[in-house]
């Protein structure tokens, strides 16, 4: 187990006035059987109340609107979380583990895809092995470029660029871990240390979650906070909102997670 100092903070930057703005947040850490939140505090400026809700996944969500007119929104939240991310049980689908077993837009797979699979020879048999050889081979695959790929980026085109950033990873062995037998689904979150936010899977075998880091070739371990998790990148976007105005919108993502 870890005891964990996490700070998450975003900000919007509108090039003209806006308002009306009604915005939901997915990076507020809720406590579960891996991780346990203490001292959490949240702000967002300009000052307005916040609602906090679960949605589908039972994920933590924070809703709101800003009606006054504004040029630029900022959300923070900072506390303290104990993680011992051991395997997970499956127990929080309860019956509902058809949603993560098919594909997605975001994660429907291609002949070259399938080609890929067939070359491992790998089956859903093998269990957990399977799954980290999978993360290995697509390690090899695939090469880390920022830039080069956008949240409506599919796993087929990240696959077939061979590049791609921490989503795009996780697109990808979503699509070929679900198309194995797996289920399968998307994690959002921070990991120890500084930057921006990261995205990795989890996959369930003999009744657990294993948690797998495709970008960084690695099983997710007590490092590792988590925000959301969904079916893909659209189920757990950090912030999405809506405004009145003709406004074109910046964002900054600052995260800093440290051992205590």
């Amino acid at each position: 187990m870890r005891k964990l100092r996490f700070s998450f903070h975003t900000q919007l930057q509108f090039d003209q006035p806006v308002t009306q703005h009604f915005y939901t947040l997915r990076c507020i850490p809720s406590s579960d059987g891996v991780q346990q939140l203490f001292s959490v505090n949240c702000r967002v400026a300009p000052k307005g109340n916040i609602r906090y809700n679960k949605d589908g996944f039972c994920n933590t969500i924070g809703t709101g609107c800003i009606k006054e007119t504004h040029q630029y929104f900022s959300f923070d939240v900072e506390g303290v979380a104990f993680v011992k991310n051991e395997k997970r049980s499956v127990q929080d689908l309860d019956g509902r583990d058809a949603i993560y077993r098919y594909p997605t837009l975001l994660t429907m797979t291609d002949n070259n895809i399938k080609e890929f699979l067939t070359q491992l020879q790998i089956k859903k048999e093998d269990g957990a092995g399977g799954l980290i050889r999978l993360r290995e081979a697509l390690a090899k695959h695939m090469k880390y470029v920022p830039g080069t790929t956008n949240i409506q980026t599919t796993a087929s085109q990240a696959f077939r660029q061979g590049t791609g950033v921490c989503q795009d990873y996780a697109h990808i062995y979503l699509a070929m871990a679900r198309l194995l037998g797996y289920p399968a689904r998307y994690m959002s979150g921070m990991m120890l240390g500084e930057g921006a936010t990261h995205a990795w899977v989890e996959a369930a075998v003999d009744g657990k979650w294993i948690g797998i880091d495709p970008a960084n070739d690695c099983l997710v371990d007590d490092r590792y906070i988590c925000f959301a998790h969904g079916r893909d990148y659209a189920d757990c976007p950090v912030e999405r909102g809506i405004f009145l105005g003709a406004a074109s919108q910046s964002q900054e993502v600052l995260v800093s997670v440290w051992e205590k």
